[in-house]
């Protein structure tokens, strides 16, 4: 209740963390022709515990536009 997924899971990634944190690299080439281009980001945790999954929690939506401003 209250999770809202605001990206589209065109990608997935599983990572798995001890520390409770995540990090996230994203290469975008250098190209003229991504200008302009917007990346969206969220992310969805599902803490796994004996027995399943203990709860699901997620982050605020990202939007990422490419180029120089």
């Amino acid at each position: 209740p209250g999770c809202s997924l605001r990206a589209n899971p065109d990608l997935l990634t599983a990572v798995t963390t001890g520390a409770g944190e995540v990090p996230v690299a994203l290469t975008i080439p250098n190209s003229v022709a991504l200008s302009g281009l917007v990346v969206h980001q969220q992310v969805v945790a599902l803490p796994i515990v004996a027995g399943g999954i203990a709860a699901a929690t997620s982050t605020n939506a990202l939007a990422l536009q490419c180029g120089a401003f």
